[in-house]
């Protein structure tokens, strides 16, 4: 979408609608970069951003109070279109994509699959394969990963909630990879599983299929392996 300075100028690509009294040059086809009045303006773009945040974030709240989860999921997927992303935003408006990213992982502008607003680092993403299965087996290791997920003070987003891989890892939200894993499995042998005949079977297999998918396994096969949770045969 264009921006503006009183009268359209051109698109940076930013996904919103941006209007200040920018200094432009004779031929209004750009901001002027060399213009200390237009760099700080520019700065002070992401606390904007951040309140319309807010303003997103209050609608979806009053939706949750009044039991439409629906409703509040809608709410937040509009605002998260509004997201610019790093490579996406041009030129001298480049440098608003991390800094609106930054502003948002504080806010706890997020909704998990209890029907809560939490920050992004207390999420996690999951790919739209994973979290569309609905087989009764791929239910239940889904329900006992969400249980070991809360127990180290994190949660799954909210399946209704749409939020691309980039904006995801912009945010900071978490991802279900081998150092997620890692955190559960040294949670869970520190807490729960004494012995073999604690162990859930199912989901360790589970839990070892999906940490093959992971490019980074290497980088933490030592930190696995010392892990008491491998239940031996004998």
């Amino acid at each position: 979408l264009p921006v503006f300075a009183s009268l359209p100028l051109r698109s940076y690509g930013l996904k919103f609608l941006l209007q200040a009294d920018f200094v432009v040059p004779s031929s209004r086809e750009s901001v002027d970069s060399s213009s200390q009045w237009n760099q700080w303006l520019r700065e002070e773009i992401p606390s904007i951003f951040r309140r319309a945040a807010g303003r997103f974030v209050s609608t979806a709240r009053e939706a949750l109070l009044s039991g439409n989860v629906e409703a509040a999921a809608a709410v937040l997927n509009d605002f998260f279109a509004f997201v610019p992303l790093p490579g996406t935003v041009n030129d001298f408006f480049a440098v608003l994509a991390p800094a609106c990213c930054r502003v948002l992982r504080g806010l706890c502008c997020v909704l998990n699959g209890a029907g809560e607003l939490v920050p992004p680092s207390e999420c996690v993403w999951l790919a739209p394969s994973a979290a569309e299965s609905e087989t009764p087996a791929a239910k239940g290791l889904a329900d006992s990963m969400a249980a070991h997920v809360s127990a180290v003070g994190l949660s799954f987003l909210h399946p209704a909630i749409s939020v691309s891989p980039a904006l995801a890892k912009e945010l900071g939200m978490r991802r279900l990879d081998a150092e997620l894993l890692s955190i559960v499995l040294s949670n869970l042998a520190e807490s729960r599983w004494r012995s073999a005949a604690d162990v859930d079977f199912a989901w360790l297999a589970w839990l070892l299929s999906e940490l093959r998918r992971d490019p980074q396994l290497g980088k933490r096969l030592p930190e696995l392996c010392s892990l008491r949770v491998w239940p031996l045969a004998d």
